[in-house]
C-alpha cells in the first residue's frame, strides 16, 4: 500500500473512533427536564421515578395470574322517592380473573345505608350481587349515599357503589320572591308558583305580612301547566302578593303563609322573603353624571360661560308641576325646559361668565341641583355637582 493509501485509512480510523466517542457521550448524558425550575427538578424526578415504578408493576401484575373485579356500573338512580321510603337495588359483581376474588363491604356513608354482599369469594368466572337497602329519611332535593368495597384485585382494592334519589316534596315554596321594580304611585307585585309533590289537595289558608298595605291573591294551577314541565306535581297554586312598598329605594319583608291538608288536620307554614324597588320620582341622565358622584364639572375659567345639558324624567303622573327648587352654590344657574315628550325636561346648568372665584368639590362641601313638584317635598331627586370657578387669567405677580 502506498503512502497516500495508508494516511485514508488512518484518517477513516481516526473519524470511525470519534464517532464511537461521541455515540457514548450522548448515550451518557441526561438532560435536565426542560421547563422544570431548579428547585423543583428533583421532586420532578421522583414523581417520574414513581410512575415508572407503577407502569412497571401493572405490567407484571396484568401479566400474572390475579383476580379481576368488573362491574357494569357503580352507580344507580332511584328516580323519584316518598320521605321515609326504604329502597334497594343490587349490583353484580363478577370476577373476570383467573384466580379466587374476595369482596367485603367496607363501609358506608351513612348508618341509612346497608350493604349486603351474597358470596365473600368468588371463583373464576364467578359472579354475586351487593345489595344496598337505603332509607331515604325525611331530605330534600336530591340525595346520595354510597358504600365502598375492599377486594383482593390489586388493581381494584376499593370500588365505591352509589346510589341517588330525588325526595318528593311535601310543599315547593320559594324562599324569595323579587318584585319588578316600579315607579312611585305604581303598586309593586309579584306572582309565584306553589306545589306540592306528594298531596294531591291542599290549599293556602292566609298570608300575612307588616309590608305596608300587603294584600294576596290565590288561584289553581294545573299540574300540567308549562311552568310544572317536569316538576312531577300533584297539586299546585299561583300565588300573587302586592305592597305599596315604600316612596322610593329598596324594600324587603317576610310573608307567612299557612296552608292546610283537606283531608287532615295538618298545618303547614312557609315564609318567603318578598323584595322590591321603587324607583326615584325624578330621575337625571347625561354622559358626565354619574349615579353615585353625580356631576364632576371640574375646575374652571371664571372669566367664560360654560353650560351642562341633562335630560330630566318625571315617573310620576304627567301634569304634575316640575321645577328647578334647589341650586348650591347660588352662583350657578339652573334653567328647566319642556321637552316633546310628556314627562322629560332639559336641563341646562350654566356657570356665568361673571361667576366669582366659588369650590365646591369636596365630599363635605359640594354643590347641588334638586328638581321636583314644589307642593311635594316627597316627590323631588337632586344630584351633587362637584368642582371649582377660579380665575385662571389673572396675573400671579
Amino acid at each position: 500500500m502506498n503512502t497516500l493509501g495508508k494516511r485514508m485509512m488512518a484518517g477513516v480510523a481516526v473519524v470511525a473512533s470519534l464517532a464511537t466517542v461521541a455515540g457514548i457521550l450522548i448515550a451518557t448524558v441526561s438532560y435536565e427536564p426542560h421547563g422544570v425550575p431548579k428547585a423543583l427538578r428533583p421532586a420532578f424526578k421522583a414523581k417520574i421515578a414513581e410512575v415508572k415504578q407503577r407502569a412497571s408493576e401493572v405490567a407484571t401484575i396484568s401479566s400474572s395470574v390475579r383476580p379481576i373485579a368488573s362491574l357494569d356500573t357503580t352507580e344507580f338512580h332511584f328516580g323519584l322517592l316518598d320521605p321515609h321510603a326504604t329502597v334497594s337495588h343490587s349490583f353484580t359483581v363478577r370476577n373476570d380473573g383467573e384466580a379466587p376474588l374476595t369482596i367485603n363491604v367496607q363501609r358506608t356513608s351513612c348508618k341509612c345505608t346497608v350493604g349486603k354482599l351474597g358470596s365473600n369469594v368468588l371463583l373464576p368466572g364467578g359472579q354475586t350481587d351487593v345489595t344496598m337497602t337505603w332509607n331515604t329519611g325525611y331530605q330534600l332535593d336530591n340525595y346520595e349515599q354510597s358504600a365502598t368495597l375492599e377486594t383482593n384485585d390489586p388493581l381494584q382494592p376499593e370500588i365505591t357503589l352509589t346510589v341517588q334519589g330525588e325526595i318528593r316534596a311535601e310543599l315547593v315554596v320559594p324562599s324569595q320572591v323579587v318584585m319588578k321594580s316600579v315607579n312611585p304611585g305604581d303598586l309593586p307585585e309579584a306572582t309565584f308558583t306553589v306545589y306540592s309533590q306528594l298531596l294531591e289537595d291542599f290549599y293556602l289558608d292566609s298570608a300575612a305580612s307588616d309590608l305596608p298595605s300587603f294584600d294576596w291573591n290565590v288561584e289553581p294551577l294545573s299540574v300540567d301547566d308549562t311552568s310544572l314541565f317536569d316538576k312531577h306535581a300533584k297539586w299546585a297554586w299561583r300565588v300573587s302578593v302586592s305592597t305599596s312598598g315604600k316612596s322610593r329605594g329598596k324594600f324587603s319583608g317576610d310573608v307567612k303563609l299557612t296552608f292546610k291538608n283537606p283531608n287532615s288536620d295538618e298545618v303547614m307554614t312557609r315564609t318567603v322573603n318578598v323584595a322590591g324597588h321603587v324607583r326615584a320620582p325624578i330621575n337625571f341622565y347625561s354622559p358626565d353624571i354619574h349615579s353615585s358622584e353625580g356631576l364632576d364639572i371640574g375646575t374652571l375659567d371664571a372669566g367664560k360661560e360654560h353650560q351642562f345639558k341633562l335630560v330630566v324624567r318625571n315617573r310620576g303622573e304627567a301634569n304634575r308641576k316640575i321645577e328647578v327648587t334647589g341650586v348650591e352654590p347660588k352662583e350657578l344657574k339652573a334653567h328647566l325646559t319642556p321637552m316633546s315628550k310628556p314627562g322629560e325636561y332639559r336641563l341646562v346648568l350654566t356657570v356665568p361668565a361673571d361667576c366669582p372665584t366659588v369650590m365646591f368639590n369636596r365630599d363635605r362641601q359640594h354643590g347641588y341641583v334638586e328638581v321636583g313638584d314644589p307642593d311635594d317635598k316627597t316627590f323631588s331627586n337632586w344630584f351633587p355637582v362637584l368642582g371649582a370657578i377660579v380665575d385662571l387669567q389673572s396675573d400671579p405677580r
